[in-house]
């Protein structure tokens, strides 16, 4: 079997997983990644267990994978088994709200967010909250995330853009939909359809 990157499976090419009987595509030919990037992930993956993304989020900033690193993997679904697509941007995005300050001023916020800051935070006054373990807020916020995701349309065209090929596979779809991934209109007009529901 022939299997779609993911993480702590992939290398930088193709790699052969004995156990599975399978082949993981690699990710250093992805739009943005490269090899150091690939084999930093991949020893991430076998020398840690994450509960969650966040714990991951947290451990990745002691190494080079950047916000852009991250956007591109989750779109192709190498994170999967952290959560959807949709769930893993929101999440990135709260954690990289929050890492980032050192204090929350209560002017900027509601009662409810003030609540939930207080709650993970050492130092709270009149004013502002400081000391906030943005592990714990952020886990808790990631809770609240629906585990909504892309129509299949969106996941094909991340993969189409940032692979150059599509893995997507959903039997679940009507068998007569199709996907439109390009249009050729300099002669003949030629459209290019790709169906979810098979992959073909």
């Amino acid at each position: 079997n022939i299997l779609p990157p993911t993480f702590g499976k992939s290398r930088g090419a193709y790699f052969f997983n004995k156990e599975e009987n399978s082949i993981y595509k690699g990710i250093a030919s992805i739009k943005y990644i490269n090899n150091d990037v690939a084999e930093t992930l991949y020893e991430i993956a076998c020398n840690n267990k994450f509960e969650n993304f966040v714990d991951f989020l947290i451990h990745a900033k002691d190494y080079k994978i950047s916000s852009r690193h991250l956007d591109v993997l989750i779109k192709i679904g190498y994170f999967r088994e952290f959560g959807t697509v949709k769930q893993l941007l929101k999440i990135v995005e709260l954690f990289t709200m929050f890492s980032s300050k050192k204090q929350f001023k209560k002017e900027n916020y509601n009662e409810a967010q003030i609540a939930i800051l207080e709650r993970h935070a050492t130092t709270v006054t009149d004013k502002v909250i400081k000391g906030v373990n943005v592990q714990s807020l952020v886990n808790e916020l990631a809770s609240m995330i629906p585990p909504d995701e892309f129509a299949p349309g969106v996941l094909i065209g991340f993969e189409n853009e940032l692979i150059g090929s599509i893995s997507y596979i959903n039997e679940s779809i009507d068998d007569r939909i199709f996907v439109a991934i390009d249009v050729n209109t300099k002669y003949s007009p030629f459209i290019t359809l790709y169906k979810p529901s098979t992959g073909t």
